[in-house]
């Protein structure tokens, strides 16, 4: 563990290659109820994941762990049943109760890795995987999304030592120089063991090519992720469903952005049950923000890992940039949209068969 003596900041939650895309018929169709309301998983709008496509090759694989980091786990839900690996902590009360009592964690999770066909409730990305939760949020009714720098490296330490293969923060928040020393540590900790990190590149328009703006998402070896909505818009306050509050609203930006995914205020995705959840006394709810569009691309890449858990970090990300389709002005990556939206038959396409020896 790092042992830098810091002040603790705090942070919050927050077409290319188109010859991947191709009419299909999915041999299985998910039986979830709510799978038709999940626009970004049924390719029935304009900006198509090509998820089905994708879970067509791979349904995902129950070896593969997605460490999230966040509120913690709703471990009572039935769309995430046999999901939770057990092996979690929380670093708010340093103990291993990692029951969510706010509902983002569980949202996050869900979008991953929901239960999958099984006559219930969503889908998620990668159907087979597991949730690793890792609680470093306050989910206090002041700013329940308030995550100190310092619980957040300790997790990242836990998700590695305990089988993660991608860890999930969908927060993110402004360092200085002395505290991106601490994140890049705890970063090339995981990166050394082939541990892929994916986080949020933010929710109030930050600017990635400003030093020490939003972190983790503009350290080294980490996917950044932006939002978009269904008209393959980036969000901000003037695009359809984006309008997430305040005068600086808008998907982080930058030339340090890696993809982007669904953001808009439409995503389906499980919450915890009661007053406390997301949505008092619903079980199923609908969020937005880069919190939401970060476990899109952490779930495809448990996809990738499902077909070749091997791949090096560098080979993962260079797949998601390859794969991505183009929804900027420009051919080659720009600030507002990176490497484009995220394509995940064609990730899945690209992912190298892993070779018996």
């Amino acid at each position: 563990m790092p042992d830098f003596a810091l002040p603790d900041y705090l942070i919050n939650l927050t077409e290319r290659n188109g010859n991947f895309s191709r009419e299909y018929l999915l041999t299985t169709t998910p039986n979830d109820p709510l799978y038709w309301l999940q626009w970004a998983f049924n390719d029935k709008e304009l900006a198509k994941l090509y998820f089905p496509e994708a879970w067509d090759i791979t349904k995902g694989s129950s070896d593969i762990v997605i460490a999230v980091l966040d509120t913690g786990f709703d471990v009572v839900h039935p769309d995430m049943a046999g999901k939770n690996t057990g092996n979690g902590y929380d670093f708010v009360d340093n103990d291993f109760g990692i029951q969510d009592s706010h509902g983002h964690g569980t949202l996050v999770s869900g979008i991953a890795a929901a239960n999958s066909y099984n006559g219930i409730g969503v889908v998620g990305a990668c159907w087979n995987c597991k949730i690793l939760p890792i609680r470093v949020c306050n989910d206090n009714d002041q700013d329940p999304y308030q995550c100190s720098h310092s619980r957040v490296v300790a997790g990242i330490h836990w998700a590695v030592d305990h089988g993660a293969k991608i860890i999930n923060m969908s927060l993110a928040g402004s360092t200085t120089f002395f505290g991106s020393i601490v994140w890049q540590d705890a970063i090339d900790y995981a990166y050394e063991k082939d541990v892929v990190l994916v986080a949020a590149a933010g929710n109030h328009s930050e600017n990635l090519d400003i030093p020490y703006t939003s972190y983790p998402a503009q350290a080294n070896h980490v996917i950044a992720v932006g939002a978009i909505n269904k008209n393959n818009q980036r969000c901000d306050n003037s695009a359809d469903s984006c309008n997430w509050g305040g005068e600086n609203a808008g998907s982080g930006y930058g030339y340090r952005l890696d993809v982007m995914a669904p953001g808009s205020l439409d995503i389906v995705s499980t919450d915890i049950s009661g007053t406390a959840g997301f949505v008092s006394g619903d079980y199923y709810a609908n969020m937005g923000g880069t919190s939401a569009a970060t476990p899109f691309v952490s779930g495809l890449v448990g996809l990738m890992y499902s077909i070749n858990p091997t791949l090096k970090p560098d080979k993962v990300i260079q797949i998601l940039h390859d794969s991505s389709y183009n929804i900027g002005p420009i051919e080659h990556p720009d600030r507002y949209y990176g490497y484009g939206r995220i394509n995940a038959y064609g990730a899945v396409v690209l992912t190298p068969l892993l070779t018996p020896k």
